[in-house]
């Protein structure tokens, strides 16, 4: 890896050391190191996105595992909602001018800074995981092409297995919230969260 790429993003790499607590810095700060070879590795350069946006990703989300003993990123509820905003967009855009709409596009449709979509995307892209298990999409495909592997991985889970799993990890509820939404016991909400995942795990294995 080019040094300056390294002097570049390392001031990024200390900034996010210090977002976690109860973590030696020096592990965190390798972390970030690895997080930043394996941003390095898969970035297309040919992509219209800036590498320091992309490496965000991957770099927090290596230095979550170390700090959280491999659990799980989960996305804050704003992000949440602001990446489904655009991404609701893209669709609403496409069908209306009947032709391909691109995620800037979209961002630019609802005055939504595209650096920080990406970012949330990256973080999404890089890091989904269910049960510490994550789901391996080769490190060449695209974002779009993990989304749309994840998409129909839900579409194999029954109504409500599926609703289980986006109010969880898309509405970021727990699991007694989400018994409550949904009229059901912890207990119930938590072996529906179980064989869902299952079930999503080894469609992307296949």
């Amino acid at each position: 890896m080019p040094t300056e790429i390294i002097d570049e993003i390392e001031p990024l790499i200390f900034s996010l050391s210090s977002n976690f607590y109860g973590t030696e810095k020096e592990d965190l700060i390798q972390a970030g190191y690895l997080g930043l070879n394996k941003a390095y590795k898969s970035f297309d350069p040919n992509r219209n996105t800036k590498f320091s946006t992309y490496a965000y990703g991957y770099i927090y989300g290596e230095m979550y595992e170390a700090a959280t003993g491999n659990r799980p990123i989960r996305v804050r509820k704003p992000e949440m909602r602001l990446y489904k905003g655009v991404v609701k967009t893209k669709e609403l855009l496409e069908t209306k001018y009947d032709r391909p709409v691109s995620y800037e596009e979209a961002c630019a449709f609802l005055h939504v800074d595209f650096d920080t979509f990406l970012s949330i995307l990256n973080s999404l892209s890089a890091t989904v995981s269910l049960d510490n298990t994550e789901l391996n999409i080769s490190s060449g495909a695209s974002n779009t092409d993990e989304m749309i592997m994840l998409k129909d991985a839900m579409n194999t889970l029954s109504p409500l297995e599926k609703t289980v799993i986006e109010r969880r990890y898309m509405d970021d509820l727990s699991q007694q919230e989400t018994a409550k939404v949904l009229g059901l016991t912890q207990v119930k909400v938590s072996r529906l969260e179980k064989q869902s995942r299952e079930k999503m795990k080894n469609y992307c294995s296949i």
